[in-house]
């Protein structure tokens, strides 16, 4: 496991200090960068995808010439490009399991843009919208997961604006075209994610009490809802992230779904709504960032013991997007700041 072979590296490391490269002006530099850096990039999410070991950024349009665009960004010389043209204000990124299709959510226009990856250059080929409320107008994406087993089919949690609460239900789109059953709005899962099930869809209510976490059963009719258990995850804005069998809050919570009750496995102290995770089931840690000054603590995947934490000096404003690369980590901020850490600067 790969934090064995680098325990020792960590223990010299007080903070992780960043170098700064330009995310702007095509290609970028093809030699190393430091050990760790930071690429000047407006960005409103990443994903990382292991099929061709780029990091996908959604650039907005106050990047200028670059915005209303996805950025491929090459994770280990800092390259930046190129821009796919996608819509208006590219926002939520998911990406399917084969790394075939990339589903952007379009804030601006309420749509949804799909990006074929298996071009040499990938290209975006068709958008869609979501439906609309009678009450407060279209609907646009909370959070987006695509099916294990159908890339060409994304689950979708939908969102309305200026109303409290926002959620509009869970709905399965196949190329677009929408699946009949959908979720029932005002209370339902805002947040939601696949765990190694091809027809179970989990989600989490991060906006209203009791704050349930919900089971959906995904079919050719659509998405409906199994169940709701209480009292495992709290809190408003909390989000989940999955190893492929468990489920991770970002308030420190580890779930078990698979049960017919779904059980809390265990709680990590001292996270919060603001916190992130990403979990590596390959290397057996749970990485967690929280804090005004970034702070990475790394976690036992498998006993949930604390195996070391690091600052992380030169970055301001508010971190998110935190994303496992296999070679280390990236996230970025709302600062215009892609952070990437490798694998040797991380606490393990």
């Amino acid at each position: 496991m790969r934090r064995l072979a680098l325990k020792t590296a960590w223990l010299f490391l007080a903070a992780i200090l960043l170098f700064s490269v330009s995310g702007c002006g095509g290609s970028g530099s093809s030699s190393p960068q430091p050990a760790a850096f930071s690429i000047t990039l407006a960005t409103n999410d990443l994903i990382y995808n292991p099929f061709d070991g780029y990091i996908y950024a959604s650039v907005p349009s106050r990047e200028g010439l670059n915005g209303n665009s996805v950025a491929l960004i090459d994770p280990v010389s800092g390259a930046v490009g190129p821009f796919i043209p996608v819509g208006s204000e590219p926002g939520k990124l998911a990406l399917s399991a084969d790394g075939s299709y990339l589903y952007v959510a379009l804030d601006g226009s309420a749509e949804v843009r799909r990006v074929d990856l298996l071009p040499t250059t990938p290209v975006a080929d068709i958008r869609f919208s979501l439906g609309s409320d009678p009450t407060y107008g279209p609907y646009y994406v909370d959070d987006m997961a695509v099916l294990p087993n159908n890339p060409s089919a994304v689950a979708v949690s939908r969102k309305v604006l200026g109303a409290t609460p926002r959620h509009a239900g869970v709905a399965v789109y196949d190329n677009g075209a929408i699946r009949p059953a959908v979720t029932p709005d005002i209370t339902g899962s805002n947040v939601i994610t696949f765990a190694g099930s091809l027809t179970t869809l989990y989600g989490y209510n991060n906006e209203t009490s009791p704050f349930g976490f919900y089971r959906m059963a995904i079919d050719a009719s659509g998405v409906t809802v199994t169940d709701t258990t209480t009292g495992l995850i709290s809190g408003a804005g909390v989000d989940i992230a999955s190893d492929g069998t468990y489920i991770y809050a970002t308030s420190g919570q580890v779930l078990d779904p698979r049960p017919a009750t779904p059980s809390l496995v265990a709680t990590i102290p001292g996270m919060g709504p603001t916190t992130l995770v990403v979990p590596d089931p390959v290397g057996r840690i749970i990485f967690y960032l929280t804090g005004t000054i970034p702070t990475i603590y790394s976690y036992d995947l498998d006993t949930y013991v604390l195996l070391g934490s690091s600052d992380i000096l030169g970055i301001s404003g508010t971190s998110s997007s935190l994303i496992d690369l296999g070679i280390g980590l990236a996230f970025r901020t709302d600062t215009d700041q892609v952070v990437v850490l490798p694998n040797a600067v991380l606490p393990y």
